[in-house]
């Protein structure tokens, strides 16, 4: 399951061209909202990631010598139990948690939280890469007509060309390229007062 898992994150990576660090943190942060909202204990969640066993979830609990919080505190006597005799007052253990108890609506949460953190990380690259070509010149090729817009592909990002840009002298066909400047940050152009051969 885990090589399945990291295979799909490396994929996701190269196709979208978004950190694997990132993603994985997403995966991490969608899964630690999904098992509070299943456990609703008050548990401190961990989730870490591990290349050959894939993902994590614990609980972390403070080793006191009365507990008063059972989500957040674990027993002496229990922690020496768990993890052996040089464990002492204060200390920090990790105790594993099902993955399997994660039902179906946790897991539902989890994926919408990561698609959405994907979203965002890819958003946030298209910004950073044409955010220096605002009024440069580039080529695209008409995808298709919304609304009296014209969709143009730039190739790894679709653009709008607004009816108020558009020449009333310019004829637009599907799948022809044309040469417009990008107008501002939101994948607007406008038509360029420069002839193309």
């Amino acid at each position: 399951m885990s090589s399945s898992i990291a295979q799909n994150i490396e994929a996701l990576c190269q196709e979208q061209g978004i950190d694997r660090d990132l993603v994985i943190e997403a995966m991490k942060e969608a899964v630690r909202a999904a098992a509070k909202k299943q456990f609703r204990s008050g548990e401190d969640i961990q989730v870490d990631w591990n290349a050959e066993t894939g993902i994590e979830l614990s609980a972390s609990k403070v080793v006191v010598d009365e507990v008063e919080n059972p989500a957040t505190e674990l027993s002496i006597v229990e922690a020496r139990e768990l993890a052996g005799d040089e464990v002492e007052l204060g200390d920090a253990l990790l105790l594993p948690l099902p993955m399997e108890e994660l039902g179906r609506i946790a897991a539902q949460t989890a994926k919408q939280i990561l698609f959405q953190k994907v979203r965002d990380a890819v958003r946030s690259n298209v910004y950073e890469q044409y955010i220096d070509k605002i009024g440069d010149l580039v080529n695209g090729y008409v995808k298709r007509f919304e609304r009296g817009n014209i969709i143009v592909d730039l190739g790894n990002l679709e653009a709008i060309l607004p009816r108020s840009q558009q020449s009333r002298g310019e004829q637009y066909e599907r799948a022809k390229q044309h040469r417009k400047r990008i107008k501002r940050n939101e994948s607007h152009l406008q038509r360029s007062h420069h002839r193309t051969g």
